[in-house]
C-alpha cells in the first residue's frame, strides 16, 4: 500500500477531525462513534486489528449512515496507520452489506 493512492481517513488531512486518528488507534472491537468520513458524517464501527503484508497496524471497519438501523446497508473498510494518519486503500471488490 503507498500512501499516495491511500487518502486520510477523514478526508483531507487539513480538514480531518481531530479524533479519528485517536478513535482508530484506541477503539475496542465493537466499539462505535460518527465521524467525518469523506466529506460527511457517518457511524466508524472498529473491527478486529491485523498486521499488514508490509508491516503496518490496519483495522476493519463498519461504515454507515449515523442514524442507521440494524437493518442498513453499510460498508466494510480497511484503515492502516502511517505515519501521517490512517489511511484507506481503494477498495477493489464490492463491499457492501445489508442490502
Amino acid at each position: 500500500m503507498t500512501t499516495a493512492s491511500a487518502p486520510p481517513v477523514g478526508g483531507d488531512p487539513a480538514s480531518a477531525d481531530a479524533g479519528v486518528d485517536g478513535f482508530l488507534a484506541n477503539a475496542l472491537v465493537g466499539e462505535s462513534r460518527t465521524l467525518a468520513f469523506d466529506g460527511q458524517r457517518v457511524r466508524v464501527t472498529a473491527g478486529e486489528r491485523y498486521t499488514s503484508a508490509s508491516g503496518r497496524e490496519c483495522r476493519r471497519l463498519r461504515v454507515s449512515a449515523p442514524a442507521a438501523g440494524p437493518g442498513a446497508a453499510q460498508q466494510l473498510r480497511v484503515a492502516c496507520a502511517t505515519p501521517e494518519g490512517w489511511r484507506m486503500p481503494r477498495s477493489i471488490l464490492a463491499n457492501t452489506i445489508g442490502r
